[in-house]
């Protein structure tokens, strides 16, 4: 199990916009982010969100990676503790 959460982990790290959280993570970082840039009075249009993205996206990619991998594990130990022995 872990092999194969780990192999779809790098499958995501080499082509991230298969992942299916890719697309909501990445309008949410953008609106966050083109909002702020119009509070600081900056042209959110010429900005360059990408140079950010990669970094935010690879941080938040194995923080969506751990959550998912904490959630098995407590499946497989509530399913466990159910066991007659």
């Amino acid at each position: 199990m872990e092999s194969r959460s780990k192999r779809a982990f790098e499958i995501y790290i080499q082509r991230p916009e298969d992942h299916p959280s890719y697309p909501e993570e990445w309008g949410m970082f953008w609106e966050r982010r083109y909002q702020e840039l119009t509070d600081e009075g900056k042209d959110p249009d010429s900005h360059d969100f990408k140079q950010e993205w990669i970094p935010f996206w690879t941080n938040r990619s194995q923080e969506i990676f751990k959550a998912e991998v904490n959630i098995i594990l407590e499946l497989i130990s509530h399913y466990f503790s159910l066991l007659p022995f």
